[in-house]
């Protein structure tokens, strides 16, 4: 699977509510759920078959995207 580099235009921050999709409001699905590792970024998917939105997640913690990688 190819992901647009354009996903980091837009970081939404996790909540204590289970997440949604930002657009349409559909569950979503983890591709790349790197939060066990200090804090990092989730690539995250709506689940609806005619939306299907690629979105970066993170928790307050986490650190800049520049001192990511």
């Amino acid at each position: 699977m190819e992901i647009d580099a354009s996903i980091w235009n837009a970081i939404y921050i996790r909540g204590d509510q289970p997440t949604t999709c930002p657009k349409c409001g559909s569950r979503i699905d983890w591709l790349l759920d790197l939060q066990h590792v200090n804090n990092q970024p989730a690539i995250v998917q709506c689940l609806s078959p005619t939306c299907k939105f690629i979105f970066v997640e993170e928790t307050d913690e986490t650190p800049p995207f520049n001192k990511i990688f």
